[in-house]
């Protein structure tokens, strides 16, 4: 005879397998129907479900798309282009673009006179005109005496950077193969590192660029406009180390060389 605690379990347990039957009776039945989604030709909207659709195999992709979404076939191109020829077209067409762009060219030299000048390939007006246009800032200009036979003018000017220097002489050199004539030789662009000054022989012109830090250091205006007794660098105290040496050094400039025929024949 079952005890009453094992009756009581044992009608719990039926309590509770009757109520999940009831559960399960009112659950709708899946059926085995696999979901497809189609599209109608024009109407964009989506159709199908668990009643299978009636989509054709070629639109059913199973993925759900928005309804703005338009599937291309290759039926619909008249000619299709592989890899190679797509490349192909593109190109043709981004070359008959350039042909008739109507951008041009942008002339750096524009506003410039690009005309060789008489006493040289610049005039020293013309130069210092260039050099103001590139922003080049405190320009100097010297004639030098024609006993000196070194150029004819000496023109000093201020950049802001050294970027700038090499912008401002880039465009002097470019100007002057421009403006030069066959038998003029290009000059070259003479700097050191850091490039806080940049020479520039034009022939008849020494260009000389600095920073303003290094323009005030070699002070080149007192130089070449008042001479070297008033240049504060070269009128500097002599060293005493220096003097001793100077005092008790000898030049070799009366010194000859030994006639060693002579020697032999005495």
């Amino acid at each position: 005879m079952l005890s009453m605690k094992v009756c009581r379990d044992l009608s719990k347990c039926l309590v509770t397998v009757a109520r999940c039957s009831m559960l399960q009776s009112r659950l709708p039945t899946c059926s085995q129907t696999t979901i497809r989604r189609s599209y109608g030709d024009h109407s964009g909207t989506v159709s199908g479900g668990r009643d299978g659709g009636k989509g054709s195999d070629d639109d059913d992709d199973g993925f759900v798309k928005p309804s703005n979404y338009k599937v291309f076939k290759d039926d619909d191109s008249s000619v299709i282009l592989d890899m190679e020829e797509e490349r192909a077209l593109l190109d043709s067409q981004l070359s008959a673009d350039d042909t008739h762009s109507d951008f041009e060219e942008i002339d750096q030299f524009a506003g410039f006179d690009v005309s060789r000048g008489v006493s040289g390939v610049f005039e020293v007006e013309h130069l210092v005109e260039v050099l103001q246009k590139n922003n080049a800032s405190d320009v100097f200009v010297v004639t030098v005496p024609a006993n000196v036979r070194y150029v004819d003018y000496i023109v000093i000017a201020t950049g802001r950077s050294q970027k700038h220097l090499m912008s401002i002489a880039d465009f002097v050199h470019k100007l002057f193969k421009k403006k030069r004539r066959p038998s003029d030789s290009i000059p070259r662009l003479v700097n050191k590192k850091p490039i806080d000054w940049i020479a520039l022989d034009i022939g008849n012109i020494a260009v000389h660029l600095l920073t303003k830090d290094a323009r005030k250091n070699f002070d080149l205006e007192t130089i070449w406009s008042v001479g070297e007794k008033f240049d504060s660098h070269l009128n500097r105290p002599v060293d005493s180390l220096v003097s001793l040496l100077n005092e008790h050094s000898f030049s070799l400039d009366n010194l000859e060389p030994v006639d060693f025929e002579h020697v032999k024949s005495h």
